[in-house]
């Protein structure tokens, strides 16, 4: 997964020419950005080039690099039923934790299952392509995950929560994780980008 920027910053829709400007609404510029889809024929590398959303520079604590926008949403889902007693999923809560450095801080083996979907474990033994790519920073220019590849946050890093409503009852719920949730992407497979996973809720205030 390849994105990179060709140096055009707008703040809104209207063009600027410095990404260290700043904008009317106090944020960094946006850098349209696009991907670049690599396939093989006749044994030569080709590629083409689709828009694909923006970067901007994050200048928060423990950031100070470029991020991409619009990578991952988390949200707080509960199990209901709607008046005819069918069953309904309500977004109770989601994150503003939706941009991303996109680069390689660590690479799957089959030996230490840190990669697996479905009970299957990936790494080099089993991806098609495996290490193809090198992304190792979070410039504006260039970012990307490599074929094999993984960046993972863990908890204590800035902007990994769900702010829950006031007043949210105790209980069972569902954290549901989406990359791409708005679809910029081309992807071969995207029946593996959402996650979701059972939590329990108490003693809120």
């Amino acid at each position: 997964m390849e994105t990179f920027g060709k140096g055009e910053w707008v703040c809104g829709t209207n063009p600027v020419n410095d990404s260290a400007q700043i904008c009317p609404d106090g944020q960094f510029p946006r850098q349209k950005i696009y991907q670049r889809v690599f396939e093989l024929k006749k044994q030569k590398l080709e590629w083409t080039d689709r828009e694909a959303g923006t970067n901007y520079f994050d200048n928060k604590p423990g950031h100070d690099h470029y991020h991409v926008d619009n990578w991952v949403v988390f949200r707080l889902i509960k199990n209901d039923t709607d008046d005819k007693g069918n069953p309904v999923f309500l977004k109770v809560a989601q994150s503003e934790k939706v941009s991303y450095c996109l680069f390689d801080s660590g690479a799957c083996t089959n030996n230490d299952g840190l990669c697996a979907w479905n009970g299957r474990v990936f790494g080099e033994k089993n991806l098609v392509n495996y290490g193809f790519g090198t992304y190792a920073s979070c410039k504006s220019g260039k970012q990307g995950i490599s074929v094999g590849g993984y960046d993972t946050y863990g908890m204590l890093y800035e902007g990994q929560f769900i702010q829950l409503p006031k007043n949210l009852p105790s209980g069972e719920y569902l954290l549901e994780v989406e990359i791409d949730p708005e679809k910029k992407y081309l992807e071969e497979d995207r029946s593996n980008n959402t996650y979701c996973q059972s939590v329990f809720i108490s003693k809120q205030q």
